[in-house]
């Protein structure tokens, strides 16, 4: 079984970095930075309380998706040089681009469980 999540998680990481960079491709800089991360936050919240949680997929599937595929889409560390970047740049901007990740990623997280739940019929 170990073996089978390892490579759940290498497929997603190989898919999910190559998502990233195909939208860093289409748009560039702050704002590639910024789509991924919200969608990101948006699809994990989602999976998780949603497919996830109904406990039918095999673990291999749920590491694969969500550690996978979703742990190489967002950028961690894009976000924070970035943020880093334009605070010493262009403050105001600095500001603005981590206030939109962050209220972006938690606005993108509550939507997603609030739609998994939504369609699972537990209305919060």
């Amino acid at each position: 079984m170990k073996g089978q999540n390892d490579l759940a998680v290498l497929l997603g990481g190989a898919l999910g970095g190559s998502c990233r960079a195909g939208l860093g491709i289409i748009f560039s800089g702050p704002l590639a930075t910024t789509l991924v991360n919200v969608s990101g936050s948006f699809l994990l919240a989602w999976l998780t309380f949603g497919l996830f949680a109904s406990q039918r997929l095999r673990n291999s599937v749920t590491l694969g998706l969500g550690t996978g595929m979703l742990g190489a889409f967002t950028t961690y560390a894009t976000f924070a040089a970035t943020g880093w970047q334009l605070l010493n740049s262009r403050p105001w901007l600095g500001v603005a681009f981590l206030g939109l990740n962050l209220g972006g990623g938690l606005a993108g997280a509550g939507l997603g469980c609030w739609l998994a739940r939504f369609f699972r019929e537990e209305r919060p």
